[in-house]
């Protein structure tokens, strides 16, 4: 992918954000966890800090939820060794509906 194509699209998702929420877009989780130098430097420019997470598990594939009960085990599992959750906030497991916050 292209700078000019990578910026582009980091700007549309960030417009879309703002235009949800409200507020700015100061961090940036890249797509499926891959990345390389060259993206974080753009990131970086556009003022973007990147994030990454310890584990993930499928929950944005719509055909493959395993339920809330399943999330819920998953993250609390994964929270005595202080890792890093992502979540694509599905509505049939979203922490709220966990449990949680």
């Amino acid at each position: 992918m292209s700078d000019a194509r990578f910026t582009n699209e980091i700007l549309q998702v960030d417009q879309a954000f703002r235009k949800q929420t409200g507020k700015e877009m100061p961090y940036l989780g890249p797509p499926g966890g891959e990345f390389s130098e060259r993206t974080l430097k753009l990131a970086e420019a556009l003022g973007y800090r990147s994030v990454f997470w310890s584990f993930a598990y499928r929950d944005w594939v719509p055909g493959d939820q395993k339920g809330s009960e399943y999330a819920y085990n998953r993250v609390m599992m994964e929270c005595k060794t202080e890792r890093c959750f992502f979540s694509m906030r599905f509505p049939k497991i979203t922490p709220s509906r966990c449990g949680g916050s």
